[in-house]
């Protein structure tokens, strides 16, 4: 999904750009039914955040992996929900 949004959008370098992002692992899409549960479970509406935030919440969730991002409303709950990626050593 956010590959797709990037290759939507004007790059420099965007042959090499794109190359390198599909070496990057991805985590599982979710259904309809599993982001609706996860924005009731967590009261998550609201607050800002796309469908394309709730699903790299739940791709991080299910896979076990960490989320960095600089939009605000994301990384908010991305650290309440304990998938914050952490830059301290």
């Amino acid at each position: 999904m956010v590959i797709g949004e990037l290759a939507a959008s004007r790059l420099s370098r965007r042959e090499e750009i794109l190359h390198h992002l599909q070496k990057l692992p991805r985590g599982d899409e979710i259904d309809l039914g599993e982001g609706l549960h996860l924005i009731e479970q967590h009261r998550l509406f609201g607050r800002s955040l796309s469908w394309g935030d709730i699903q790299l919440l739940a791709a991080a969730r299910i896979d076990r992996l960490s989320l960095w991002t600089r939009d605000c409303a994301l990384a908010a709950v991305a650290k309440e929900l304990g998938l914050a990626y952490s830059t301290a050593v």
